[in-house]
């Protein structure tokens, strides 16, 4: 069910990754093309330094087009600073489609060379790029390199988990270590809040209950136990309304694969969903996800090619 889609580095976008030219320009505005290619739509030169490119882009930006900004560090040039900007007033397909395109992206780029990130919503937005800005850059963007460091340190034959990959709090690391020993019907729901992964709560409640534990408005990541035998089998559930905030989509699908990495050191996670809506949600698809029960499509596909008699000759 996921929605990530799998788009290719377009020559123009290799070459300014490539180094091709790091003296001619400090900036590439990067956009989707017929839905199969990064592209850079317009670059800044290296003439504009510090606010000055922040005023470049201003004046290149429509108000209403999602674009990938890369604007290469000051310091080192082979690093980036990467800005999602998708504007409120941009169409709610292409918003989608960027939102669904940005773990895409960086595995293109590598996380080795983003140096920071931002989500902005307006052009206003954008002066956190500037060093003259009084506006911090979110602590989001160090930890990407941080957390890349320390997996390359625990783990040095592994490969780093793709998007973002933000720290636990104490109380849902604590919560989590936990899972594995907790009864069935357990489920833990898990929130972004400061760019921190959060507890909601912990409860243990039957699967027609899980609806009412779910935001209708906000995104949430759950884990919840199903009996099986030989064990309790533990389901990752995330839920993204289309009603939420691009921001939250965009931050929510990029953390994704960077809690399934956190939580592997303290049980295996058997099956994975992924719903649009609380409303959603059913039994079935969790006992499916875990192999418990076979897709509905095996179970009545006898019945759907089943050949009708023909009518009786006279």
């Amino acid at each position: 069910m996921s929605n990530k889609l799998q788009l290719e580095a377009h020559s123009s976008f290799s070459d300014f990754l490539n180094n091709s030219h790091p003296f001619t320009t400090s900036a590439a505005v990067v956009t989707i093309t017929d839905e199969k290619y990064f592209s850079v739509y317009k670059t800044v030169s290296s003439d504009a330094q510090n606010g000055s490119v922040v005023q470049s882009l201003e004046a290149i930006l429509p108000n209403d087009e999602p674009y990938f900004i890369f604007v290469r560090a000051e310091t080192d040039p082979s690093k980036l600073h990467l800005v999602s900007f998708v504007p409120d007033e941009a169409n709610v397909r292409r918003k989608m489609l960027f939102a669904s395109s940005r773990s895409a992206i960086l595995d293109i780029v590598t996380l080795e060379r983003v140096q920071k990130t931002l989500f902005a919503t307006s052009k206003e937005d954008l002066k956190q790029l500037s060093s003259d800005s009084s506006s911090p850059v979110p602590a989001i963007s160090e930890r990407i390199s941080t957390a890349k460091e320390e997996i390359i340190q625990h783990r040095p034959n592994s490969h780093a988990p793709r998007g973002v990959h933000l720290a636990l709090s104490k109380d849902a690391s604590d919560t989590l270590s936990q899972l594995k020993n907790d009864p069935e019907h357990t489920l833990i729901v898990l929130s972004i809040t400061n760019e921190v992964i959060q507890m909601v709560e912990k409860s243990q409640i039957p699967p027609s209950q899980l609806k009412s534990h779910f935001s209708e408005s906000e995104p949430r990541y759950a884990f919840y136990t199903i009996a099986a035998p030989g064990g309790n089998k533990i389901v990752f559930v995330y839920v993204c309304p289309m009603t939420s905030t691009v921001k939250n989509r965009m931050l929510y699908s990029s953390s994704r694969a960077g809690i399934l990495d956190s939580v592997k050191e303290f049980f295996p996670v058997d099956g994975k969903i992924e719903y649009g809506s609380v409303n959603d949600i059913d039994e079935n698809d969790l006992k499916t996800s875990v192999g418990l029960e076979k897709p509905a499509s095996q179970q009545t596909s006898k019945m759907a090619f089943h050949r009708p008699r023909p009518p009786r000759r006279r």
